[in-house]
């Protein structure tokens, strides 16, 4: 897995506890340079409290915190989801907080102080669980569903491959599901190797809702394009 395939992240949430405002601003930092969004919470009723109205992609967890320890969080973050990647975040490797980790099958753990290098390679030890899991699927209004990981798009029982194009395209649309994205923007966003035209930008929707179906996209000439 390269880390190009660390994109996928910008469209999904990641719950971070963490009781020390000091390293809980360092991570909120580094976790935004992957994450389209980041959930501080600084104990661990506020991090359950986070989990149950934004139901995270994935959770970070300090071992100890106030009020409830990073894996009682887990353990009850595990009776709602069996399956989210779930990380420690601690200052020591003792080998008892470990095998409570492998009872609640976490996907890592990260000493502090984390550096950018440790915390990319637990990610992407985590997309790679999350593929195997399939948990890289996003529900699209009209029933299809698109898989970040493989880029494709599965409706009718057919599996649809995404341009590279295409799935740039979803990915903006993702970042900000439900919010009206203007044409520029887009155009702007969508111009790496060459500019992207507003035309191109119109064939490349048209294309895309015969893969998706035309109810997943809503676009206006005026206003621009939102993903449903």
């Amino acid at each position: 897995m390269t880390a190009s395939s660390l994109n996928s992240l910008r469209v999904m949430s990641v719950l971070l506890a963490e009781d020390d405002a000091g390293v809980c601003n360092m991570m909120t930092r580094l976790l935004g340079l992957f994450f389209g969004e980041v959930l501080p919470a600084e104990d661990g009723e506020k991090a359950l409290a986070l989990f149950e109205t934004h139901r995270p992609h994935m959770a970070i967890l300090d071992i100890t915190m106030p009020r409830l320890s990073g894996l009682e969080v887990a353990a009850t973050i595990r009776e709602a989801d069996p399956d989210l990647p779930i990380m420690i975040l601690t200052g020591h490797s003792d080998a008892e907080y470990m095998q409570a980790a492998v009872r609640l099958r976490l996907m890592d753990y990260l000493l502090k102080p984390v550096t950018l290098s440790a915390l990319e390679a637990a990610l992407k030890g985590c997309l790679k669980e999350m593929k195997k899991r399939n948990r890289l699927n996003v529900q699209l209004e009209g029933g299809a569903l698109l898989n970040l990981a493989t880029g494709t798009a599965a409706r009718g029982g057919q599996i649809e491959r995404l341009t590279r194009n295409e799935r740039r395209f979803l990915e903006i649309l993702l970042e900000r599901r439900g919010v009206i994205i203007e044409p520029v923007r887009i155009c702007v966003a969508m111009s790496v190797e060459r500019d992207f035209t507003p035309q191109a930008l119109r064939n490349l929707v048209w294309r895309l809702r015969t893969k998706i179906g035309s109810e997943a996209i809503f676009s206006s000439r005026d206003m621009g394009y939102m993903l449903r």
